[in-house]
Formats: C-alpha cells, sequence, structure tokens
C-alpha cells in the first residue's frame, strides 16, 4: 500500500544529489574543477496501516523506486545548542521509509512552502514508521 501522497505528515519534497565518481573511485570534476552531482534513486519500502512491510527474513520490502520522496519537518527533544555566541538549531527530515543508503557528501534538495534550498545531509536513520534525516543548510 502506497503512503497517501497528500499526507498533511509529509507536505514538501526531497530529492538527493550524488557526487559522481569516475572508474578510478575519484569525483568527477566540471570544468571549473568542482564535482557533478548525479539524481539518486530512492527504494521506498511498503507501507501497512501505518508500518513498514517486512518479508519473511526481516528485510524491508520495497515497493517502488523514485528520484524523490514526500517529507516534512521534524524537531527533536534538545534540539536547539548554545556553544559560546553560536546557537545552533537542528530541524530533521522525516519521509516514509526508504532503504537507500545516504552518505555524508550527499546533497539534499527540499522543497517546502516557501521555497528550495540544498542542504548536506549528516545523517539518516530508517524505523518501522518512517526515515528521519539530520542536516546542515547550506549557506554562503
Amino acid at each position: 500500500m502506497i503512503e497517501n501522497p497528500n499526507n498533511p505528515r509529509f507536505p514538501h519534497t526531497l530529492k538527493v544529489y550524488r557526487p559522481k565518481k569516475d572508474g578510478n573511485g575519484d569525483f568527477d570534476l566540471d570544468a571549473s574543477g568542482n564535482p557533478t552531482y548525479e539524481l539518486v534513486t530512492l527504494s521506498i519500502v511498503a507501507m501497512n496501516d501505518g508500518w513498514a512491510m517486512r518479508d519473511s527474513n526481516g528485510q524491508f520490502i520495497i515497493e517502488k523506486t523514485d528520484t524523490q520522496i514526500k517529507c516534512g519537518y521534524r524537531t527533536n527533544t534538545r534540539n536547539l545548542a548554545e556553544m559560546g555566541d553560536v546557537v545552533v538549531y537542528n530541524v530533521t527530515l522525516h519521509c516514509p521509509p526508504f532503504t537507500t543508503p545516504l552518505y555524508f557528501d550527499d546533497i539534499l534538495e527540499i522543497t517546502d512552502y516557501e521555497r528550495t534550498f540544498r542542504a548536506k545531509m549528516v545523517k539518516k536513520v530508517t524505523f518501522n514508521w518512517g526515515t528521519d534525516i539530520w542536516y546542515d543548510e547550506i549557506k554562503n
């Protein structure tokens, strides 16, 4: 059963971009020496009554793959940290569960009510009810 695309818990959209690598495992660079990125296909887990479905071996059942997934913002307990004059406010993304690994150098493209922005992936954890992603917004 596919998660309702109009679920109010997931009003935003997430795409993931990963640096391309050449045959030697080195980053593929453009003419300016910057890494080039490719869109990552996400393996989205089948859901039943809000729970992630598993096969007889306990592995998640993949319902579909897609290059984007619905998401919503979540705050965590102790989501405000102060160090000297720097205040860090941590917000996580929560989305239906997916099994595609995400890496520290992946770039997240998040489209919410007001804007589309990019962020650097910090941590991803998948639970029975969904996937949480911690990120740092990329700002100049």
